[in-house]
C-alpha cells in the first residue's frame, strides 16, 4: 500500500497537477464562502472545464473544490450568521456568537484547524479501508448491487429532507429521467419522443447545472433589490487566533468529530450536514458546560468543522469501492471519472490501481493546499462576501448557460439546463429535495441493469434479494441505519426548533 500512495503522490506532484489543484481550492473556496452558491454549484460550475483536461488534473482541481468548498461555507456562518454551505448550518451555533463577541478571528482560525485534522483523518480511514472495502465488493453479483443501490436510495430519500414521501417521489422522479435513451438489454430507443439528440440519454453536466446551480440563482433572485444590492458590514480581525491551548482543549471533540464525519459520510446520500449535527450534539453531551453552547463556545466551531470535513474520505469510499456516489457532490465527481472514462468499482483497483492512490494522493494534497490558501487568503476571502449579489448571480447565471453549451456545442444542451432548472426551482417551493433525484439519476442505469439481470437469473422470482446472505444482511443493516437516522433527524430538528426559537 505504501509503495502504490508513494507512486501516486509521484504522479501528483507535478507542477500541472499542482496548480489544477490549487485552482480547484481557490474556486472551492471561494464558492462555498459566498452565500447561495454551495458546494454542489461549485463543482457543477466546474465540470465543463475539467472535461477538457487530463485525467489526474481533472481530478485534483474537482478535489480541490471540494475540500475547500465545505470548509468556505464556514466563513459567511461565522461572520454573517449565514451558512454558505448546507453541512456549515451547524456552526453558526457557536461561530456566529463568537463574532459577536469580537471572537470572529478566533473562530475562524478554528475552523481552519478542525477542518484540516477532519481532512486528513477522513484521508487516513479512506486509504485504509477503501481497497478492502472494493476487495470485499467482489463478492457481490447483480442481487447485491441492485440491493446496495436500493439502500442507498432509500438512505438519501430518508434524510434529504424533511418528507421521506417527497425523497421517494424524487427519487422515482431521477430514476424516470435515466431511463430516457436506449434500453441497455433490447437496445431499443425508450422515453426519447423520436429526438435522436436523446438517444444516449440526457447528459449528466446539463441536468446538475440546471438542477442545482441555475435554479439556486432563481431562488436568490428572488429576494428584494435591497437585499441583492446590500453590502456586508464585516467587520473583524484575524489578529485574534486560536492559541495552541484552546487547540489542545478541543482535540478529542476534533477527532470525535473526524471520525462521526467518516462514518455518516460513507452512508450514501447523507452528506455533511447531518454529521456536523451529530458531532455538535456529541460535543455537546460530553462537555463539562453544555450549556454554554450556542452562546459562543469554540469547542462547538471543532465539532461542526472536524466533522462536516472528515466526511469528504467517507463519501469517497463507497464511490471508488462500489460506483456509488456518498453524496451529491461526489456523484458529481463520479460523473467526471466516467467522461474520463474511468468506472469506479472493484475492477479499478485491479486494472488501475495507480490512478486510484493518484486520488488518494489528490486529497491529500487539496487538505494541504487548503490549510496553506486558507491561512494566507482568509481576510481577502472574507471581504468577497461583501460581493453585491446583484453582481454575482448574473454572472453564475451566463456560467451556467455557457458551461451546458460547451460539451457538446448543441443548444438543446442549454434547454435542457434551464428545464432542469425550472424543476429545481419548482422542487424547492414545493418543498422536495433535489439532492435525492441528481443522485438517483446518476445510479439509475446500474439500478436498472442490476435489477433487469437479477431477475433473468431467478427466471423473474422476487424471492432472490431475500435468499442470498449478503443481500439478506444489507437489508437488515439497512433498516437498522434508517431507523437510526430517522431518530437523529427528529433530534435534529428539534434542536433548530429550540434555536429558532
Amino acid at each position: 500500500m505504501i509503495e502504490h500512495l508513494l507512486h501516486g503522490f509521484i504522479l501528483v506532484l507535478t507542477p500541472n497537477v499542482l496548480l489544477a489543484s490549487l485552482i480547484g481550492v481557490c474556486w472551492g473556496l471561494i464558492g462555498g464562502a459566498l452565500p447561495g452558491i454551495t458546494t454542489s454549484t461549485t463543482i457543477a460550475l466546474l465540470l465543463p472545464v475539467s472535461f477538457y483536461m487530463d485525467s489526474i488534473p481533472s481530478i485534483a482541481m474537482l478535489m480541490g473544490a471540494y475540500e475547500a468548498g465545505l470548509y468556505g461555507g464556514s466563513i459567511p456562518a461565522i461572520l454573517i450568521n449565514t451558512p454558505g454551505t448546507a453541512s456549515a448550518a451547524a456552526t453558526t451555533l457557536d461561530g456566529y456568537p463568537l463574532a459577536l463577541q469580537g471572537k470572529a478571528g478566533k473562530a475562524l482560525t478554528m475552523a481552519i484547524v478542525a477542518s484540516f485534522f477532519g481532512g486528513i483523518i477522513g484521508f487516513i480511514v479512506l486509504v485504509s479501508f477503501a481497497r478492502p472495502m472494493a476487495k470485499a465488493a467482489i463478492a457481490f453479483g447483480p442481487t447485491e448491487y441492485f440491493v446496495l443501490i436500493f439502500i442507498a436510495l432509500c438512505i438519501i430519500s430518508t434524510v434529504a429532507g424533511g418528507s421521506v414521501v417527497k425523497g421517494l417521489f424524487a427519487v422515482v422522479f431521477g430514476l424516470v429521467f435515466a431511463f430516457v435513451g436506449m434500453d441497455p438489454v433490447a437496445g431499443i430507443p425508450r422515453f426519447t419522443f423520436n429526438n435522436i439528440l436523446l438517444s444516449d440519454g440526457f447528459t449528466p453536466l446539463p441536468i446538475w447545472i440546471g438542477l442545482f446551480a441555475f435554479s439556486e440563482m432563481m431562488i436568490q433572485l428572488e429576494k428584494s433589490a435591497k437585499e441583492l444590492n446590500s453590502q456586508s458590514a464585516i467587520v473583524f480581525s484575524l489578529k485574534d487566533r486560536v492559541r495552541l491551548k484552546e487547540v489542545k482543549n478541543c482535540w478529542k471533540t476534533i477527532i470525535r468529530g473526524s471520525l462521526i464525519g467518516v462514518a455518516i459520510g460513507a452512508l450514501p446520500g447523507v452528506g455533511g450536514n447531518l454529521a456536523a449535527f451529530v458531532s455538535y450534539g456529541d460535543a455537546k453531551g460530553r462537555s463539562k458546560d453544555p450549556d454554554s453552547f450556542g452562546k459562543g463556545n469554540i469547542e462547538g466551531v471543532a465539532a461542526t468543522e472536524s466533522a462536516n470535513n472528515a466526511v469528504n474520505g467517507g463519501t469517497m469510499m463507497p464511490l471508488l469501492a462500489f460506483g456509488i456516489p456518498g453524496d451529491l457532490a461526489t456523484a458529481m465527481i463520479l460523473a467526471a471519472l466516467i467522461a474520463h472514462g474511468i468506472r469506479p468499482g472493484p475492477a479499478l483497483f485491479k486494472q488501475n490501481i495507480d490512478l486510484v492512490y493518484a486520488i488518494f494522493a489528490s486529497m491529500f494534497v487539496a487538505v494541504i493546499t487548503l490549510r496553506i490558501v486558507a491561512a494566507l487568503c482568509l481576510g481577502l476571502v472574507a471581504r468577497l462576501i461583501r460581493i453585491r449579489s446583484s453582481l454575482l448571480y448574473p454572472i453564475v447565471l451566463i456560467l451556467c448557460i455557457t458551461g451546458s453549451f460547451v460539451i457538446q456545442g448543441v443548444v438543446f444542451d442549454a434547454r435542457v439546463m434551464i428545464f432542469f432548472g425550472v424543476l429545481g426551482y419548482v422542487m424547492n417551493k414545493l418543498d422536495f429535495p433535489r439532492a435525492p433525484l441528481g443522485v438517483a439519476f446518476m445510479l439509475g442505469g446500474a439500478f436498472e441493469l442490476s435489477l433487469r439481470q437479477s431477475l433473468a437469473l431467478s427466471h423473474g422470482r422476487i424471492s432472490i434479494f431475500f435468499v442470498r446472505p449478503i443481500c439478506v444482511v444489507l437489508l437488515f443493516l439497512a433498516a437498522i441505519i434508517i431507523v437510526r437516522m430517522i431518530k437523529i433527524q427528529k433530534k435534529l430538528r428539534n434542536i433548530k426548533e429550540k434555536q429558532a426559537a
